[in-house]
């Protein structure tokens, strides 16, 4: 999906700390719960992180509080795109976002619980 705008893939100790940046933000975020982030060599997604939210917040709360992580805490400055998918009880963030040629795909998956 993102593969054509990625000149090199973030990979080892920046791939890394992209995903403890995730998994920080979501775990303080004061909404999400249950936080997993994982890594992969799909070039298309390479950060896979699910994680759960209560039935007290809306949908469009949630989507609204990721859109605000990830354009304040998350992605890079110099490049980024990213889309929603709302399916039922469940808001799912792909993304992409590049830095001096290196580029880090994924999604986030908030269910509610």
């Amino acid at each position: 999906m993102y593969e054509k705008y990625l000149t090199d893939v973030s990979y080892g100790d920046n791939l890394l700390g992209f995903l403890m940046d995730i998994e920080i933000h979501l775990e303080s975020s004061g909404i999400f719960e249950n936080v997993k982030v994982t890594s992969s060599e799909d070039v298309n997604c390479l950060i896979n992180a699910s994680c759960t939210f209560s039935k007290n917040h809306s949908q469009s709360e949630v989507e609204n509080h990721l859109i605000k992580l990830w354009k304040n805490k998350l992605r890079y400055q110099e490049f980024e795109k990213h889309r929603f998918e709302l399916e039922s009880n469940k808001v799912v963030l792909y993304f992409c976002t590049v830095s001096s040629g290196l580029g880090v795909t994924g999604k986030i998956i908030a269910k509610c619980a």
